[in-house]
């Protein structure tokens, strides 16, 4: 992270905090306005570092691609936010969390869900 970033985000918590002990329209203009500049400034700093992780091989701008290097791939699996599992199931207001016993349940609703009808 950028030094002047850093300057950045403690000045506007001490400007948050002079905003909430003081509780004037002013110092909570100046706290909005600031939080609003840290985050333009973040925002940017974010995409020039994405850009530098794309770095291109060719001069030619018809024919640039991309280089998906190691590091690329990093940032890319660190911004997963998936969950891995099923969440606990409640039946009749008990919760269920073992793995068999969760699969048995939904074993059991989709047995009585789709069930084969004689034609």
């Amino acid at each position: 992270m950028n030094s002047s970033i850093k300057r950045m985000i403690r000045k506007k918590q001490k400007l948050y905090n002079r905003a909430r002990k003081s509780n004037s329209q002013a110092d909570w203009k100046k706290f909005k306005d600031l939080r609003k500049a840290t985050k333009k400034r973040s925002s940017l700093a974010h995409d020039k570092y994405l850009l530098d992780l794309l770095k291109t091989d060719d001069k030619d701008l018809e024919t640039r691609k991309p280089t998906m290097t190691k590091q690329f791939w990093t940032y890319i699996r660190s911004k997963r936010q998936e969950n891995v599992g099923v969440a606990p199931l409640e039946i009749n207001d008990y919760i269920v969390s073992d793995s068999r016993e969760k699969a048995n349940l939904l074993s059991n609703y989709f047995k009585s869900v789709f069930t084969k009808e004689d034609p």
